[in-house]
């Protein structure tokens, strides 16, 4: 059992691959650049990426070899053994029942496609003073910040952000003094398609159609490009309902159950 924090190697994500039944450069990628810490048993294993200093929310990943029974128990056991994890969340087709008691249901996680066919006709007008700017045109710190702000109240939290790695894809709602009201970033896949998040506004600034405004840039400039994004599916935000005026269908509805191990 491993129990030092390091940096996911080549033999951990072709581990992970095994265990997981998927391609070993699709867990690299996910891996990358993440500070880890793995424990492994011969039917699961868990990568957890800890809070940055100063911060209270880290990041964490399940494997779990198909086909066992004990699938719940042990993850539940894996994650209660790894320092510093406090709740354990898991993520079930929504047709799936998780009989288990520890875990308690969430919320609804819906992935959403872009219909390839909605696109904006020209750029929405941003709220005054605001105006556009592109992902490498702020600072890293700015965007964190504004990050942390509008993911304090959110339950899905997206552990690829701008301090990971610098989008390809995006648009971002500025004041004139420079600090971000509100964002949509996007990431190209390897397949082409665009994986739009994080997507926020700063609590300040809701209500005042700058998400909505963001989200229209962007698809503007995508179009011809497959989007992929996923969502809560019961946001108090109501960000879902935005998504699908937008043209965006729901590909997969799932349900995350979690476990407070603390």
């Amino acid at each position: 059992m491993t129990t030092e924090w390091h940096r996911a190697t080549a033999a951990d994500a072709e581990f992970l691959a095994g265990l997981a039944a998927v391609g070993v450069a699709e867990v690299a990628a996910f891996l990358r650049s993440w500070r880890v810490h793995i424990t492994a048993t011969n039917d699961a294993a868990v990568a957890v990426l800890p809070p940055a200093d100063g911060q209270r929310r880290g990041y964490g990943a399940w494997w779990v070899r198909g086909g066992s029974d004990e699938a719940a128990a042990q993850l539940v056991r894996l994650a209660r053994a790894t320092p510093g994890v406090r709740v354990l969340q898991i993520a079930l087709p929504a047709d799936e029942i998780v009989d288990d008691p520890p875990f308690e249901r969430a919320f609804s996680v819906w992935t959403m496609v872009h219909d390839g066919i909605s696109w904006p006709e020209r750029e929405p007008e941003l709220a005054a003073p605001l105006r556009y700017c592109g992902p490498g045109d702020v600072l890293q710190d700015e965007f964190q910040h504004a990050y942390e702000q509008a993911y304090r109240d959110q339950r899905l939290v997206e552990p690829r952000t701008l301090w990971d790695r610098l989008p390809d894809q995006g648009a971002l709602a500025v004041t004139p003094d420079g600090r971000v009201a509100g964002f949509v970033l996007g990431f190209s896949q390897a397949d082409g398609s665009v994986e739009l998040g994080p997507i926020g506004t700063v609590p300040g600034w809701r209500g005042r159609g700058v998400c909505t405004a963001l989200l229209g840039s962007v698809l503007l400039r995508s179009r011809g490009l497959q989007l992929h994004l996923t969502v809560d599916g019961e946001s108090p935000t109501g960000a879902q309902e935005l998504y699908l005026r937008h043209g965006f269908r729901i590909t997969a509805r799932l349900v995350r159950y979690e476990v407070q191990l603390s």
